[in-house]
């Protein structure tokens, strides 16, 4: 039986929602504050909107490093996830693509195998019309040295063809 409720399925929505929000938020004010001065984030001060030092920060952090500690600026290594990633990614491809390769030689020659094998078809449909005349019949019997009942076969050896 169907229940038509007009509210039932929003309290799990609901719950689902606020689940969402509770993990999204902590992500959202990290970028938040990526965004903003130190000393506003210190201070706990910091609004919940974009700061004014988004480009700066992530300048500072993807080309020259943190600076005042021993780390080592983010681009290289993004460049360096960037090219293992393209890499692995190659590499998955690599059998697919011949195999890919494979099956498309495969049906070359196949449609030249066809080709052929119809081309010997139709000779053979020929042939075949050729031989229901039984004058044709009768005229290859005779060439494979063949002779009707009663006849007597000679053999003239020499003849020019």
């Amino acid at each position: 039986m169907v229940e038509h409720r007009r509210f039932g399925n929003l309290l799990p929505h609901v719950v689902l929602l606020v689940g969402v929000a509770i993990v999204a938020f902590p992500v959202y004010l990290a970028i938040i504050a990526s965004t903003h001065d130190n000393a506003v984030i210190a201070n706990g001060q910091m609004p919940l909107y974009p700061g004014s030092h988004a480009i700066e920060t992530y300048w500072n952090t993807i080309m020259s490093g943190t600076g005042r500690t021993t780390r080592e600026p983010v681009g290289g290594m993004i460049l360096n996830s960037l090219l293992m990633a393209l890499g692995v990614v190659l590499l998955l491809y690599v059998k697919p693509a011949t195999r890919y390769f494979e099956a498309w030689q495969l049906s070359r020659d196949t449609r030249s195998e066809v080709r052929d094998l119809r081309a010997d078809n139709a000779r053979l449909r020929a042939r075949k019309r050729e031989l229901a005349q039984p004058s044709r019949v009768e005229l290859e019997a005779r060439r494979m040295g063949m002779a009707r009942p009663g006849e007597r076969a000679y053999v003239v050896r020499g003849l020019p063809r």
